[in-house]
């Protein structure tokens, strides 16, 4: 087992709901850097997107804002993630799509949002960038026709692949959303891997823009979200910016388990953990639990990692040697506290 350097950090608290607590390792100050450059929406100064903003700040993100374009490999490097919303009315420069590509290859994380109708409505070319990570956005809005919220375009999304993006997660709502797709070159690429972690329901149909006029069709199961691993670095893209929304609790940050999805997905993309393979959850000796603890606060870390193998077979015993099967998994204690482990 080995133990990765989001141990060697502080706690920190990540969300309080539904009565449970969940703590997250951060490692020293993680920097996430905006999109200010190309007619961005998400933005700090936008009221509308106030939830999301004060979490990045309460959960100790240190936010910048780029807003000179990405012609600066070094610019880029100053931040551990980079969040892309869409732009609107203006498009990506090679230079900054070989740039961006580049940063992510070195280990960079990056998260890209798009919206209802993709670039076509946008008047964008993200897909450019996109396609170099295995996706694209498409010219689309996804309705369900039975499991909403309220209206069909705010699908109610409840089944998830097992994934540390969709730990803990029971239900979404991805609100004037866009689908992706997975292009079909991906097997030729060792040093590309994706995932489809949220797709569509049985009952979704969408409106899509076939390149003249807009068609309904039905589209079960149809990718939303999506993780990528691409050389060192990771990318996850979807298509909604209402999931960040301050405006409505049916269907914003605030909605079913909006905020842990987003939450789950910077912790993802800015420490080094195995996404793949199933999560579950088993429950450790509160002394366990407090032990470790206070190894991690007291920094002794030779100490620590002289003691993982004790750790290790308590684990092992609570779950009757069933971890050996998953590459992740998510240790709760019975105080509701959580370490992330690769085994």
């Amino acid at each position: 087992m080995q133990i990765k350097d989001i141990y060697k950090a502080k706690l920190l608290l990540n969300r309080v709901k539904k009565n449970s607590k969940r703590l997250i390792f951060m490692s020293n100050e993680i920097r996430v850097g905006f999109d200010y450059s190309h007619n961005n929406m998400l933005t700090f100064e936008a009221s509308s997107y106030a939830d999301f903003i004060q979490f990045l700040f309460a959960s100790g993100y240190k936010l910048g804002k780029i807003e000179a374009g990405f012609y600066s490999s070094e610019k880029l490097e100053e931040y551990d993630v980079i969040i892309m919303s869409t732009p609107r009315n203006m498009e990506l420069n090679p230079i900054e799509i070989e740039i961006i590509e580049d940063y992510v290859k070195k280990g960079g994380g990056l998260l890209i949002v798009s919206s209802r109708g993709g670039d076509h409505l946008n008047k964008t070319n993200l897909n450019d960038l996109c396609q170099k990570f295995g996706f694209r956005f498409e010219s689309d809005e996804i309705n369900d026709s039975v499991n909403y919220v309220n209206l069909q375009k705010r699908p109610l999304i409840s089944k998830f692949r097992p994934h540390f993006i969709s730990d803990q997660v029971h239900n979404v709502v991805f609100s004037s959303a866009c689908s992706l797709s997975v292009l079909d070159f991906l097997e030729d690429d060792k040093f590309l891997r994706i995932t489809e972690i949220v797709k569509s329901g049985l009952n979704t149909w969408r409106n899509r823009f076939d390149g003249t006029d807009w068609i309904e069709e039905d589209s079960p199961k149809i990718p939303l979200l999506v993780a990528t691993e691409y050389h060192k670095g990771k990318v996850v893209a979807f298509g909604t910016l209402s999931i960040f929304s301050s405006l409505n609790r049916e269907y914003g940050f605030a909605a079913y388990d909006n905020d842990v999805v987003i939450a789950n997905i910077l912790t993802w993309l800015t420490t080094d953990v195995i996404g793949e393979g199933k999560v579950i959850t088993v429950d450790l000796s509160l002394d366990l639990f407090h032990w470790a603890d206070y190894l991690i606060k007291e920094e002794d870390w030779e100490n620590f990692y002289n003691h993982v193998d004790l750790f290790n077979a308590e684990i092992i015993r609570t779950v009757d040697n069933f971890v050996n099967k998953y590459h992740a998994i998510s240790c709760t204690v019975r105080t509701k506290r959580t370490l992330y482990l690769n085994l």
